[in-house]
Order: C-alpha cells, then structure tokens, then sequence
C-alpha cells in the first residue's frame, strides 16, 4: 500500500511511511484532497498550512505546500498588509524577494496585482534600465515581456522614427512594418489596438469591412475576424446599424441589451447605449425611470452610480427640478460647484430653462463673466444667461481677441 501510495503521489523517498499515513488520515479527517506536493512537509507543516489557509480564507492548492510553513506565513502576512491579492507565483520567491518586489512597483507607482511576482527582481530591474535608455514609462503591460523583447521593439521604433504603442510588443518589428504599410495603402488609421492582430488578420478585417461597408476603427480591431463576423450578423438579425460601439460588446450582449431596451422603453437602443454592459443600460432606464428623468443617449457615457450619485445630490440640496438630462451628465463634483456658484449670485432659477452654462468649468464661466463686467454688460439678459456663456471654443477665441483689440484701441 505504501509503495503504491508512493508511486501515485511521487513521494519524496526522505518521507517516512508513518508520516505518509499521517498526512492521508489528516486529509480524510478534514475532508481534503490529498495532494502531491503535501508529501514535501511534515504532518505538522501540513497541518499549519491547511489552518492557515482556513483563517485567511485562501483557497487550498497543491502550490501552498512548495515552501516552509514560515516562508508561507511571512508570504502571506506581507500580501494581506499590502492590498495584495494571494498568489502561489509569490511563494516561489523567498520572503524577501516579496518585500523587494512589492517596494519596487510602489516606487514605480504600479498597480500591485499577483502578476508581480511572475519575473525576478533581476529581470525587472533589466527591464528598468531598458526604459530607462528610451525614455519610455515603465507599466505593467510592458513588464509581461522579456528585457530582449522590448529592447528590440523599441531599438526599432528609434531607429525608424515610430512612435510607441505598447500594443507593438505582441508584434516583430517586421509585422510592425508591414501593418504600417497596409494602413498607408488602405488610408486606414492605425490605432494601438490593430496590432493586436497579424498583417493577415488585419488583411482580412479590412476586406470584410469593405464588404459591410463598415468603417474599420480601433474597436473593430480589438476583436478576431469571426468575432467581427459574428457581431455583424447579430447586429443584422436585430435591425441594428453596426457602429464602433456595438465592437466594444459581445453578440450575446448585444442581443441582451437590445432586449432589454425593447422590453423597458418599447424601442431599438441608440448606439451609445452599447458602451455600458447589458446590466448598466437595466440600471440606468430604471434609474431614470423611477425618478422620472427622460433618458437621454449621453447618459450611457457614465455608469450607474455616476448618474445616481448626481440624482441624490440634487435631491438632497436642491430640488426635482434640476433633474434634467443636460444637468445629469455632468458628474456630482461638477454639478456641485457650478450650482454654488449661481446660487451664490441668486440665478439658480434660470439653468431650469438654459443648461448651456454646465458645459463650462467653473473657471471658464469667471473667465467670461470677467470681460462682461469689463464691458459693462450683466450675467443675464433678458432672464436667461448672457450669450457669452453659449459661446463655442472656438467662437469664445475669437471673441477673446476681439476684446483684447478693443482694449488696445481703447488705450491708445
């Protein structure tokens, strides 16, 4: 029995046989699978272990049991201290290796996810260095390469005068070449996301896209050729036109919010509804819904609690009849200061009937008022607010510099 219990789990030959039984009655006593790498501590070690992991609630693996029950405690305490979520991967490096490397992406300001601990200090510190030399920002999309890797994306992006799109590592500097030329030759931009796909995947998107009439854009190229094909075909099946938002979704999501909207609103979705998960566009109709809000398009461009921190807002510190669509999509922070700002100059009233003025900042709105009260003119005319603040960038420029002239005429 023990020469085939020996066998079966490859028992290191130091374990004695009486350990080995003990090992196997602890896990049938405590209801576990019994688990090769077990076999590599001593009854008590297993033991500890499997407590450990009872009182931190960490999933119990075959992996826990590759290092000491010390290494696996100071592990562990150093993670949880940390924010940083378990991982076997971390119990492959020495405790103080943990420490080095948790202290190294703080200091590079990365996130600290269990994907810290897949290469050495030596090679990140090597990769580092090699950023360092091309002036490129360290992140951890960049980290998953090797040094050689990335030394040579970007040896060539220097090289050619090309500018960096983190996206280029998954390519060789010759596919990087030649998706260049495809988008030259097909007037096509080349956003990050096409060099997620080969040149000949590329090749086929694009003539599949002609065949759709279908403009191909950065949310077309974060998917596959049949993912492509499979989108277009829901987006037909539900009388859908096919748009950069609906590629961001899969067809199952597609057909979900499509139904969804059918079912709440009696009507197709628009397309920006598509930017939300089906579960985001059922929380914002309801959202709207039970506070009697007309929904608008541009609401799928914040998420539900965006939308409803606004609602709650405006409801505790002012009134219902602020909730309207042009107020709602602009985030809580936002709404807040500009709401003061008129109150404080008792005109609150007239964003009822004019919401123009939200689309400013607040210091765009004392900016322009500034070269009102230099022209004598009031904040309000005729009960709403004064043009200026209706003015686009582009006609506030202008009308900037027209009264900069005006100043220097008037001076001379």
């Amino acid at each position: 029995m023990i020469e085939e219990l020996r066998e079966k789990y490859d028992i290191p030959s130091f374990r004695l046989d009486k350990e080995i039984l003990e090992i196997i009655d602890y896990c049938r006593n405590e209801s576990i699978a019994v688990m090769p790498k077990m076999f590599h501590r001593n009854p008590l070690e297993v033991k500890e272990i499997v407590s450990i992991c009872k009182q931190r609630k960490l999933k119990l693996s075959d992996d826990l049991f590759q290092t000491s029950v010390d290494n696996f405690k100071r592990i562990s305490t150093k993670l949880k201290r940390n924010g940083v979520a378990f991982t076997t991967e971390a119990l492959k490096r020495t405790p103080e290796e943990v420490e080095e490397l948790i202290s190294l992406f703080k200091t590079l300001q990365l996130p600290l996810t269990e994907d810290i601990f897949q290469k050495s200090i030596e090679e990140i510190r090597t990769i580092i260095m090699i950023c360092n030399n091309y002036n490129v920002p360290v992140s951890s999309f960049i980290l998953q390469f090797s040094p050689s890797k990335i030394e040579e994306i970007l040896q060539f992006c220097t090289k050619n005068h090309i500018k960096l799109k983190n996206s280029m590592f998954l390519r060789t500097p010759e596919e990087i070449t030649e998706i260049m030329k495809i988008g030259q030759r097909e007037k096509i931009s080349v956003p990050e996301t096409i060099y997620q796909r080969t040149p000949k995947e590329i090749e086929e998107i694009i003539e599949y896209c002609k065949k759709k009439n279908i403009l191909p854009t950065a949310s077309v190229f974060a998917n596959t050729k049949e993912e492509i094909v499979n989108i277009i075909e829901i987006c037909e099946s539900l009388n859908i036109t096919p748009s950069s938002s609906v590629f961001q979704r899969t067809p199952e999501e597609i057909n979900k919010t499509t139904n969804i909207y059918q079912e709440l609103l009696g009507k197709l979705p628009p397309q920006q509804a598509f930017y939300r998960t089906p579960e985001e566009v059922e929380k914002i109709i309801n959202i709207c819904n039970e506070n009697q809000i007309m929904i608008s398009e541009s609401f799928f461009h914040k998420t539900p609690n965006e939308i409803e921190d606004a609602i709650q807002f405006i409801k505790k510190e002012y009134n219902d009849d602020y909730l309207l669509p042009a107020i709602i999509i602009y985030d809580t922070n936002h709404i807040q200061r500009i709401f003061a700002y008129l109150n404080g100059k008792r005109c609150l009233e007239v964003l009822k009937n004019n919401q123009d003025i939200m689309r400013l900042t607040l210091e765009e709105i004392v900016e322009r008022e500034i070269i009102l009260n230099e022209r004598g003119e009031s904040f309000l005319v005729d009960g709403t607010f004064n043009p200026i603040f209706s003015l686009s960038e582009i006609l506030w420029e202008r009308e900037k510099k027209k009264n900069e002239e005006n100043s220097r005429t008037s001076n001379r």
